[in-house]
């Protein structure tokens, strides 16, 4: 049984771009521990990409399992040192997904 994470993302030319980022980040059994870490990584290199800030770029985290988990409201950290804190905090959930079709 192999995860497997694709991410994809532009980092902006213009240092002045402003974006709100959302984050849809895995914390199931589904997920192993390598690309946990890997989704966090990733969520840290796009935040510094956009340079979270006051008037700038703001950027909301929801983690999802069996449950959805709102992490953090769009802006409601508004710094990128906030917001890196928060997402090296997130620990797994470690429970089971269902998909039903």
């Amino acid at each position: 049984n192999r995860n497997v994470t694709f991410v994809a993302f532009a980092v902006p030319e213009d240092p002045c771009t402003v974006a709100d980022l959302g984050f849809l980040m895995d914390s199931s059994t589904t997920i192993s521990d390598r690309n946990f870490q890997r989704e966090k990584q990733d969520t840290d290199g796009l935040v510094n990409a956009f340079k979270v800030k006051p008037f700038g770029s703001r950027a909301g985290l929801l983690t999802f399992s069996s449950t959805p988990s709102l992490r953090a409201d769009i802006g409601e950290i508004e710094t990128k040192e906030g917001f890196k804190e928060l997402v090296r905090g997130i620990k797994p959930t470690r429970t089971w997904i269902l998909f039903i079709f």
